[in-house]
């Protein structure tokens, strides 16, 4: 599937908490809400292996919101390498990563525009987090109201944070 229609994995998966592992999946487009919540609450889930976001450039709002919530054995999202998507829509990654309390890595981001609420909360109490540096700022051009809104709220053991951060593009917004 090289285009994932606006919801079609909404809540898949939700709550199956022995789940270790997702399907294969290598989606060039996500549609509006399409993977929201997909894997919430999958207790269980350790590899990400499955889902190739290499080759992603296009997603709408809500794409991924909430997708791997409260997925509390997830140590590692750097398979999911989202470096490709430049802009990220309305809500896209909201609490993407919420409560995911062993996330250790990050997966590789490097957005050029960050509209509102994109990354509100996405790692909203990943209290095992500590180094974030593999989301890359420097390309940053816009942000819109709220965009980065406590991304990184309690989380607590962060020690290394993105090489670059562009307050003149930032401002108020965040």
């Amino acid at each position: 599937v090289s285009t994932i229609p606006d919801g079609a994995m909404n809540s898949m998966f939700k709550g199956c908490t022995s789940l270790p592992s997702v399907p294969s999946v290598r989606p060039l487009s996500i549609g509006k809400n399409a993977m929201n919540g997909m894997f919430q609450v999958c207790t269980s889930l350790t590899d990400l292996s499955g889902i190739d976001l290499s080759a992603l450039t296009t997603l709408k709002d809500g794409a991924m919101a909430n997708m791997f919530y409260g997925c509390t054995s997830l140590v590692d999202a750097s398979p999911l390498n989202l470096a490709a998507v430049s802009s990220l829509p309305a809500g896209a990654m909201n609490s993407m990563f919420y409560g995911c309390t062993s996330l250790r890595q990050t997966p590789p981001m490097r957005p050029v525009i960050i509209n509102q609420n994109a990354c509100k909360s996405m790692f909203h109490g990943c209290v095992a987090l500590t180094d974030i540096s593999s989301i890359d700022f420097s390309a940053l051009e816009q942000v819109q109201a709220q965009a980065m809104m406590s991304m990184f709220e309690d989380c607590k053991k962060l020690v290394t944070g993105p090489s670059v951060l562009p307050a003149t593009t930032l401002g108020t917004e965040c």
